[in-house]
């Protein structure tokens, strides 16, 4: 009789036990950043008014299952991803990654200095690279170009804006021989070779 009383209580007890187990109802969400180490800005919209905002990689944990969309922000020097939304399901875990690309290639640092932007522009005219030429012109600065020789060229005042520069050197660096906005004719060009950079003022 006491042999039969354990045995019930005994199953009693680990019946009770699996009635205690249940699936999670929220959710884990990683945001990651790449390049590792950038602090990039960004924020997030979630189901239940949630909302939530952070700079670099972040782990956020016991959120409510549903909807979710993250913006990232600028970072000067990168292109900003594109905004992403994903549902996620009770339980799961999903990790948000900022691919920021940097405007400039490896021979392209960003010009954070004058220094470097100088460097820029003597690689991409070295390299006859005109869209990275164009990238070393940001729209948002204002360049004025100068020539000894402007009088051959018949530069109107002497000196080039950034669009005048820009046709010019567009045709420059097409390899073919081609006639300037003034009338004057320029053969074809299929290297440079730069022997003295200097500069006269930035």
């Amino acid at each position: 009789m006491k042999i039969k009383l354990l045995l019930c209580l005994l199953l009693l007890v680990s019946g009770c036990g699996e009635d205690a187990v249940s699936p999670s109802s929220t959710v884990t969400i990683r945001v990651e950043v790449t390049p590792e180490g950038l602090d990039a800005p960004w924020s997030i919209l979630g189901p239940s008014l949630y909302t939530n905002s952070g700079v670099g990689e972040a782990l956020l944990v016991d959120l409510p299952a549903g909807d979710y969309m993250i913006s990232w922000g600028q970072v000067e020097g990168y292109e900003t991803p594109d905004t992403e939304q994903k549902t996620i399901s009770a339980g799961g875990e999903y990790t948000f990654d900022g691919i920021y690309i940097d405007m400039f290639t490896s021979n392209y640092p960003f010009p954070d200095t004058k220094e470097q932007l100088l460097a820029n522009f003597k690689t991409a005219y070295k390299d006859m690279d005109i869209d990275e030429y164009r990238e070393c012109l940001s729209e948002n600065s204002e360049f004025i170009f100068t020539a000894e020789d402007a009088d051959q060229f018949e530069i109107p005042n002497g000196y080039f804006e950034r669009a005048e520069d820009l046709d010019v050197m567009e045709r420059t660096f097409s390899g073919n021989s081609h006639v300037t906005p003034y009338g004057v004719t320029q053969p074809g060009l299929q290297s440079i070779t730069i022997s003295n950079w200097n500069n006269a003022g930035i």
